[in-house]
């Protein structure tokens, strides 16, 4: 594990936040009409959404939100383990970055939360540790598999089912720093560095939402004023529209 500065471990945090930040603004960027279109009608008209600024904001909030927790694994989570801990990119399949030491070799696939792997998704994390493990095999080191959470309290050791540790928040941080509530150090920075972002953000969204909504209503004319749930659900699901254009 590497030996950095407090300071340093916040320039580190903030570098990364920032890289997360310019992946958030430009998402919105890319989203379209027809993406947005492609989310479950059903789902917002059982909400009481009657009118177009109101569904194209509430799709494209959803849709921002799904995203950004991928995003944030990505672009923040595995960008900041792999700094802040030392370690190189790891070649492997399906694993993110490894620590080598004097006798073992601790090799990381990073996760964002906590989330429940079902067990063919375990299964393969198992099969892409041990192919790893196989290649290592000539170091004659100690081969020491990790998935690894940014945040909650996942804990486990390596057993016949899943023949890797597990490891999050606290407990993930603290092994790849040394650092105890370097968890915290992480929430400080980021919340206090977030307020750079806001306007810019929100001024990217007022943009797209406003250009979303005037392109829903020239392809989907409102019924006095309320939103025309069966040419919606009809573009989303209906053998006929496959493959048709939206006007813009």
């Amino acid at each position: 594990m590497s030996n950095f500065s407090e300071e340093q471990k916040k320039s580190i945090i903030k570098k990364h936040h920032n890289k997360f930040q310019k992946s958030r603004l430009n998402k919105i960027k890319t989203v379209t009409l027809r993406k947005l279109l492609g989310k479950n009608p059903y789902l917002y008209a059982s909400r009481n959404i009657s009118t177009p600024d109101k569904l194209i904001n509430s799709l494209l909030t959803d849709f921002l939100t799904s995203s950004e927790e991928t995003m944030f694994g990505e672009d923040f989570f595995e960008s900041l383990g792999l700094e802040i801990s030392g370690g190189v990119v790891s070649t492997g399949q399906g694993t993110d970055f490894s620590i080598e030491q004097d006798s073992e070799i601790h090799v990381y696939s990073f996760k964002s939360g906590p989330n429940i792997q079902n067990a063919s998704a375990a299964q393969k994390q198992g099969e892409e540790f041990t192919e790893t493990s196989q290649r290592l095999y000539k170091t004659k080191k100690r081969f020491d598999p990790v998935r690894i959470h940014g945040y909650g309290k996942t804990s486990s050791l390596a057993n016949k089912k899943t023949p890797y540790r597990k490891i999050a928040g606290q407990a993930a941080w603290q092994e790849l720093t040394g650092c105890s509530d370097f968890h915290i150090m992480i929430n400080e920075v980021i919340s206090q560095e977030s307020v750079h972002y806001t306007a810019s953000y929100q001024e990217e969204y007022e943009k797209k939402l406003a250009d979303l909504t005037n392109q829903f209503n020239l392809n989907f004319p409102s019924k006095n004023g309320k939103i025309d749930w069966s040419s919606v659900t009809e573009f989303n699901s209906g053998i006929k529209s496959k493959g048709k254009k939206l006007k813009s």
